[in-house]
């Protein structure tokens, strides 16, 4: 049973979670870590429940980035889904502890950014990967075949900051109005210019972070990186969990930041689990 915590938010927060909503988000983000062709044929393990009769309309796979998306409609939403997949879970504690060292350094180019930084990495493995042009190209598919659609664009780790890159880039791209973000044990991305104008630019933006997640920890707020809001901590109690909602300025000392303030957390396993949903590959049938 999920609980939320400080009920009293609900009261102040004009976009409140949907809780069923992000937890089928995550069970569709646990696909992205399923082999290809099961992906492609949507007949995974995970490709079911929440995740049934999710119409695939393009899989990415980018060998030479070593980088993984995925488009489609998922009838049940009534709604277009981009997701991608994050860090291979053997290298996620060193990618992460790399991190520590990375600079706000590229000044994005999207309309209405002024002043907005991201990492370099982060951008250019979006845009110069073979990512951008098949998503941007499904999206508008989609888009024309179901006009005013809304688009969830979803990503864990390091799809976590494709997807907040992607989610403007095809925003613009593909003149869409109903954006909407949710990540999962997503790394800081930008500055806090990129995160307040991703926010004004989505219907919504939910972040997701675990109990000791290292991940969320890096890159470090004191080299430029700041977190975008919403953020949601999930901390394990018991046989439940709670989910506390966090404040609208992304870096809230009441939730990871708590715990895991200069890159205290180190926890691989906490980043793995998210909703419920595992976010990595541990069966063959996945």
């Amino acid at each position: 049973m999920w609980l939320v915590a400080e009920a009293e938010e609900k009261l102040r927060n004009d976009s409140w979670l949907n809780l069923d909503l992000a937890i089928s988000l995550a069970r569709l983000q646990s696909v992205a870590y399923c082999h290809f062709p099961n992906v492609q044929a949507w007949n995974c393990s995970r490709c079911h429940g929440k995740a049934a009769n999710f119409q695939v309309e393009r899989i990415v796979y980018d060998e030479g980035w070593d980088l993984f998306g995925y488009a489609g409609w998922d009838p049940r939403l009534q709604a277009m889904v981009v997701s991608f997949r994050g860090t291979d879970s053997h290298s996620i504690y060193n990618w992460a502890e790399n991190m520590r060292y990375w600079r706000t350094d590229f000044k994005v180019p999207f309309p209405g950014s002024d002043g907005s930084k991201v990492h370099t990495g982060f951008y250019v493995s979006y845009n110069n990967s073979s990512l951008e042009p098949n998503i941007t190209a499904a999206v508008r598919n989609m888009a024309a075949a179901h006009p005013g659609a809304p688009l969830y664009v979803i990503g864990h780790s390091m799809g976590a900051a494709l997807a907040t890159i992607c989610a403007m880039d095809v925003k613009f791209k593909a003149n869409l109005t109903d954006v909407h973000l949710y990540t999962f044990g997503s790394p800081r991305v930008g500055n806090d210019i990129f995160a307040s104008f991703v926010v004004n630019q989505t219907t919504e933006s939910w972040r997701f972070t675990h109990n000791r997640d290292i991940v969320p920890s890096w890159p470090p707020q004191w080299v430029g990186f700041h977190h975008l809001p919403r953020e949601v901590w999930q901390v394990d109690f018991g046989v439940a969990g709670v989910l506390g909602v966090c404040d609208k300025e992304g870096e809230d000392p009441r939730c990871h930041n708590s715990v895991c303030y200069l890159g205290l957390c180190t926890s691989v396993a906490d980043h793995l689990l998210y909703l419920g949903s595992h976010m990595y590959n541990g069966h063959p049938s996945c």
